[in-house]
């Protein structure tokens, strides 16, 4: 899946990034590792899943993670959103 991100939106993501919260950033950082659902960020970063969902929610809604497709959760076995990053900040 593919989405386009506004300009507008990656040049406040971008002037944001060094404000955003270390619970974002190590949802990121895990992001970056590949694909996952939220329990995979919860397993890799030790946080409990009611602080992984809203922080990837946030980093959605900035456009920086995207949805990867859909697949059984490695834990359940039970289909679940793989999320992945749209715009890393590395090249940034």
């Amino acid at each position: 899946m593919t989405s386009a991100v506004q300009q507008t939106s990656l040049d406040a993501f971008f002037g944001a990034r060094d404000k955003i919260s270390l619970r974002q950033k190590m949802v990121y950082d895990s992001l970056l590792l590949g694909p996952k659902n939220d329990r995979m960020v919860a397993a890799d970063t030790g946080l409990p899943i009611n602080q992984v969902t809203p922080r990837r929610g946030e980093l959605v809604g900035m456009g920086v993670v995207v949805e990867d497709g859909r697949a059984p959760c490695p834990f359940s076995g039970r289909e679940t959103i793989f999320w992945r990053i749209e715009t890393p900040w590395v090249n940034r």
